[in-house]
């Protein structure tokens, strides 16, 4: 008897240096760096992308994208079917010198 595969949920991140985050790994997750690492192109790939039914889930890296960006990106997933998450915060912090 065999099983069915799990499907993979198609997730992308956006925001910061484009790498992806290790916490997602095994997952078919696409990156989208923010426009200060790589310029609009991405901004406009990643709305493509939404527009076009390619993702399940979208992750904002809020501290690198500007307020503007968060609400256009959050109304065009809520038009067009695609979860929404805000992530908030530095991550990890580097230890204070002693």
């Amino acid at each position: 008897m065999s099983k069915t595969p799990t499907p993979t949920r198609r997730i992308a991140v956006y925001g910061g240096d484009g790498r992806v985050p290790a916490s997602l790994a095994g997952e078919d997750v696409r990156v989208y760096p923010s426009e200060k690492k790589s310029g609009r192109g991405s901004a406009a790939r990643l709305a493509e992308a939404i527009k076009h039914g390619s993702l399940d889930v979208l992750y904002v890296l809020c501290r690198w994208v500007g307020h503007t960006a968060v609400a256009k990106l959050k109304k065009l997933c809520k038009k067009h079917g695609v979860r929404f998450e805000e992530v908030r915060g530095a991550g990890p912090r580097e230890p204070k010198p002693e």
